[in-house]
């Protein structure tokens, strides 16, 4: 494996996570356990 091809896997796999949290995020967000933690 070439320097370039490590790099290039390691960009997708960055915007593989940094997608993956944003999702994450959103559902927690959604999540009625969430709201219930704030109300307290």
């Amino acid at each position: 494996m070439k320097n370039s091809e490590i790099h290039l896997v390691y960009l997708v796999y960055f915007q593989i996570v940094l997608h993956f949290f944003k999702n994450y995020k959103e559902f927690v967000s959604t999540f009625p356990l969430t709201n219930r933690r704030k109300e307290v």
